[in-house]
């Protein structure tokens, strides 16, 4: 299987990046470097096979680094 993650612009319907890993990647962990990546973005949203998995919004990123 393959999940897409989808880095939201914060005023813009087009992505500011699109990337694609496979089954037995760490999603949490790849959506948390994207968002370090892009720390203007409104959120990262995370799909599998088209489906949304969940929307990480730059809040939750930022608690979990803390939490660490």
């Amino acid at each position: 299987m393959i999940y897409t993650f989808k880095v939201h612009a914060p005023r813009s319907e087009e992505p500011l990046e699109t990337t694609h890993c496979a089954h037995g990647a760490d999603v949490l962990g790849h959506a948390k470097s994207l968002m370090e990546k892009y720390p203007e973005c409104a959120g990262v949203e995370v799909l599998m096979l088209g489906s949304r998995l969940f929307f990480m919004p730059p809040n939750a990123a930022a608690a979990t680094a803390i939490n660490e």
